[in-house]
């Protein structure tokens, strides 16, 4: 039989070898274990698993062994080995205290309500306080119910449910209009003194074209020829019984005048062919006439003599008059020196009246 040394391995020693200095230890190792140095530097130790997965090694100080356990705050665990379902964790009781979960989970529209520093928190119908101090760029508001009103703007509020609405009209004193609706697209906005209108009349087209219905502006003519009205040194006004055009209605057919609808500048076009002139005619005088004020505007002197061989004389002038309201203008006729046999032919591109506003 061979020798044995005090170092000699001692083949019926069974698992993980271990040697003291003076002789060899056997260690038996259960599977899936976990290896560990043993109480003397010559022994190992076996740590034995949890029996459920995911559970860590958690050490016990540097006097004992490890075990598989729940890892506590200190070590970054929670200290928890269950929680209630969908519920809010908190910090322990201490720094290093094990997480606490809360009572519960609240029904639907509760908030999580402090109780203080010694509390966990729990969940609790909201308050019926909420707003508490709103500041303006001048004051502030302060109370739960804050009232929200439109002041002088012209503005106002209503509310339903969760609901703020905003309504009314924002006047010209806060940069409004004080106008629900235009009744132009393509009006001219103008101050009435009281909100922003725009009329049917002045318009501007999307491609910037201006023009206005409502300007003062006609043209009128004698349908006939009129016949024997001067010559004699009667003055006749000139009836111009048809019209062009009357944009406003402001000339009278009957009268051939045209009344001034508002004060301003107009300008007055009159020009005709008269007829039945004579040699003997020593002078012919056209005037446009404001009937009203006795303004006159006069163009002559022409005698017989100018007119062709058959006694026709024509003849055109315009002017600018300062109107006011109300005021009537008028073309009168003189000629003198003969028979009355004079007049004026009957033609829309010959003998005509025209007149518009300017400004």
């Amino acid at each position: 039989m061979p020798s044995t040394e005090a170092n000699s391995i001692n083949a019926a020693t069974a698992g993980i070898v271990g040697n003291t200095g003076t002789s060899f230890t056997g260690t038996a190792v259960s599977q899936y274990n976990v290896i560990t140095g043993g109480s003397t530097t010559s022994t190992l130790n076996n740590v034995a698993p949890s029996a459920t997965s995911g559970v860590p090694v958690i050490s016990q100080g540097n006097a004992a062994q490890p075990v598989f356990g729940t890892a506590v705050v200190a070590g970054g665990g929670t200290g928890l080995t269950s929680t209630t379902a969908y519920a809010v964790l908190c910090g322990g009781t201490t720094t290093t205290g094990a997480l606490q979960s809360i009572a519960g989970v609240g029904t639907s529209g509760q908030v999580l309500t402090s109780n203080g520093a010694g509390a966990l928190p729990t969940f609790q119908a909201a308050a019926s306080g909420g707003i508490t101090t709103i500041d303006g760029d001048s004051g502030s508001v302060t109370g739960s119910t804050v009232t929200i009103t439109g002041g002088t703007t012209g503005l106002t509020t209503s509310g339903s449910s969760s609901t703020l609405t905003l309504g009314g009209t924002l006047g010209i004193a806060n940069g409004g209009t004080d106008a629900t609706s235009f009744t132009q697209s393509n009006g001219i906005v103008t101050y009435n003194g009281t909100r922003l209108v725009n009329y049917a009349g002045p318009q501007i087209s999307s491609g910037g074209v201006a023009t206005n219905t409502s300007q003062p502006a006609f043209s009128a003519y004698p349908s006939a020829s009129i016949t024997n009205v001067t010559g004699d040194g009667t003055t006749y006004t000139v009836i111009w019984d048809t019209k062009l055009f009357d944009q406003g209605t402001n000339y009278n057919t009957g009268t051939g005048g045209f009344t001034c609808p508002v004060a301003g500048i107009y300008l007055f076009n009159t020009a005709f062919n008269l007829i039945g002139l004579t040699s003997a005619m020593t002078s012919t005088n056209i005037n446009i006439v404001n009937t009203t004020s006795g303004q006159s505007f006069w163009f002559g002197e022409f005698t017989g003599a100018s007119a062709d061989s058959n006694g026709r004389l024509g003849i055109a002038f315009s002017t600018l008059a300062k109107c006011s309201a109300s005021d009537v203008v008028n073309v009168q006729i003189t000629v003198s020196g003969s028979t009355k046999n004079a007049g004026i032919i009957g033609s829309a591109v010959r003998s005509y009246f025209q007149g518009y506003l300017v400004c």
